[in-house]
């Protein structure tokens, strides 16, 4: 038999060979297409993703969701539209911006389905009077000159068009009506309105009582070796010395590109005071203009006004465009440079002759991390991002500005992070025991007093003194300070953080009239480190709003309107939830 088979392959193997050869190549051309690698692409291409209309695997549908809304961020938000105007680039994760705009396009797919049409020129004008980015930092209301500014940086951005803009307002009027008719009547029992506006617009009248944390010396014994190094142990990452970069810096001072600034026209001048209307203390103009088009001509006698306070201001308003054509001059320089250095392929070894054609030279800049930028570097994010970029296959950076103007950063040195050993900062982690030793000693001391205090409150005797005597006691300096007529409220809306009361707003919830608060410890500014003191607050008085007021009527209808948006903003998330893609599940 295996004779057989034997002569039968000998005879046969050439037919044999060719039809397992023809299968073979079969079977691998059909496997490659599937795969999409021979002929035309396969057909494994991205599956839809549809969402509310669009298709999120379509790039096209996924830009234009993400900038409708970044757009409609920046006329909501105040910051985000003065930073636009002062050419501050925004930086937002994409996850940041779809948390936006997924519950917004649901609202206008929802807006589709319910047949609401896009608004009136009347509302749609009282509508754009109404956003924050049209408004007067100081006085929050709509502010025709920068309104005008505004539109002149959309004119300038050749991505972005008038028509896109009112396309966004008109999509963002429509996302109300629908938030509107999600959100309900906003019901909220009469004991928990009643609760919260007796939180919220209570009057309070307060004693505050800063304690001086540099005036608190305590008798702190020298640390044993042991504890230092149980001390750095379990905070290693407190005394990690950060990655450094070092570099050398090819500047070009903006000073000296004054000269080059061509002659300024009148128009120039005039439409750069226009467009800067805080920079020069331009008056406020509350008539608005025409929406979304320029306004009409003012008044002779407001236009007679305008020109006025423009002579007057006319030569700081010279100075500061001929410095800021002067940076742009000094920005160009920089950028042509490192196009020079890329396209002649300049390295560090032969950059010495080449900055010397052009009578330029490399400065160099002491070793920084992320956070130590020098100040002649300026403290712009970008400067720091662009000089950890660079290494020794990238050592030239582009152009970055710089305090003075800019600059061309040179790669020398990239340092990583390390954890030094304990001996070689012991004294460091000494002076932070230290440190954290008295901050211990100091929230006791707030304890101590905070019970002194409320022990002679109650003896009768009055807060001044019993500040007074407790200061003597335990040897600190205390400054007393009033504040009365406030509400919480408008503490919460302002959160100045100079504010000596702001730090205790959690601690006046529960506190009643003539009660003492836990002391606060408040951190000083940010050139300093450390606490700056500890702040308790007495309660001279506490007035509860009366409830039949119609400053309580109104707080009762706020308090349901926030109660309506968060319904309509639950509503309109679980639908973006049910139809985004839900990751899979992996099996236990």
């Amino acid at each position: 038999m295996i004779t057989w088979i034997q002569k039968y392959f000998q005879q046969h193997f050439r037919t044999i060979f060719a039809g397992l050869l023809f299968i073979t190549i079969i079977t691998f051309v059909l496997g490659i297409n599937a795969a999409g690698g021979l002929g035309r692409p396969g057909s494994r291409e991205n599956p839809s993703q549809p969402f509310f209309g669009l298709d999120l695997a379509n790039p096209a549908d996924r830009k234009l969701l993400r900038e409708d809304a970044m757009l409609n961020l920046e006329l909501a938000d105040q910051r985000i539209s003065a930073y636009r105007r002062m050419g501050i680039p925004i930086q937002l994760g994409e996850a940041q911006i779809d948390s936006y705009a997924y519950p917004r396009q649901a609202a206008l797919w929802l807006a589709d389905q319910f047949g609401l049409s896009a608004p009136g020129k009347t509302e749609f004008d009282a509508y754009i009077r109404t956003l924050p980015a049209f408004a007067n930092p100081q006085t929050g209301r709509f502010d025709p000159a920068i309104y005008n500014q505004v539109l002149d940086t959309i004119a300038a951005n050749p991505s972005l068009r008038l028509g896109d803009v009112a396309r966004v307002i008109r999509d963002s009027l429509r996302a109300i009506q629908v938030e509107n008719l999600l959100a309900g009547p906003g019901y909220l029992l009469p004991a928990e309105a009643r609760s919260l506006i007796e939180l919220n617009d209570s009057t309070w009248s307060l004693s505050l009582a800063s304690v001086d944390y540099a005036s608190f010396s305590p008798a702190i014994s020298e640390p044993a070796a042991a504890d230092l190094e149980k001390f750095y142990q379990n905070q290693p990452g407190r005394f990690e010395i950060p990655a450094q970069v070092r570099v050398d810096a090819i500047e070009f001072p903006a000073e000296s590109f004054l000269a080059k600034v061509p002659a300024l026209t009148d128009s120039e001048v005039r439409k750069f005071y226009d467009v800067n209307p805080t920079a020069f203390a331009k008056p406020v103009e509350n008539a608005p203009p025409t929406l979304l088009a320029k306004p009409d001509d003012k008044p002779k006698d407001e236009k007679a006004k305008a020109d006025a306070d423009f002579a007057a201001a006319r030569p700081k308003v010279e100075e500061a465009m001929r410095l800021d054509r002067a940076k742009r001059l000094a920005a160009a320089a920089a950028a042509d440079l490192a196009v020079e250095v890329f396209t002649q392929k300049i390295t560090p070894a032969t950059l010495a002759p080449f900055l010397a054609s052009r009578k330029l030279a490399a400065r160099p800049v002491a070793p920084f991390s992320r956070d130590t930028v020098p100040a002649e570097l300026g403290t712009a994010l970008g400067t720091a991002a662009a000089a950890f970029r660079l290494d020794a296959g990238r050592p030239f950076s582009d152009e970055v500005s710089t305090a003075a103007g800019s600059a061309i950063l040179v790669w020398h040195e990239s340092i990583p992070a390390r954890q030094p050993a304990f001996a070689e900062v012991r004294d460091r982690v000494a002076a932070e025991w230290r440190a954290a030793e008295k901050l211990r000693l100091f929230v006791e001391l707030g304890k101590t007093l905070r019970d002194r205090l409320a022990a002679a409150l109650k003896a009768g005797e009055k807060f001044e003194d019993a500040v007074a005597a407790a200061a003597t006691a335990v040897g600190v300096k205390i400054e007393i300070k009033d504040q009365s007529g406030f509400t919480l409220a408008q503490k919460n809306d302002a959160s100045v953080s100079s504010d000596p009361v702001v730090p205790l707003l959690k601690n006046l919830e529960t506190l009643q009239k003539a009660g003492v608060t836990d002391m606060v410890v408040v951190s000083g500014d940010t050139t300093s480190s450390g606490p700056k003191a500890g702040v308790l607050a007495y309660a001279v008085d506490k007035k509860l709003p009366d409830p039949a007021s119609p400053e309580s009527a109104t707080r009762r209808t706020q308090l349901a309107n926030r109660v309506a948006a968060y319904a309509a903003s639950i509503a309109l998330n679980d639908l973006v939830s049910r139809e985004l893609p839900q990751p899979a599940k992996t099996q236990p």
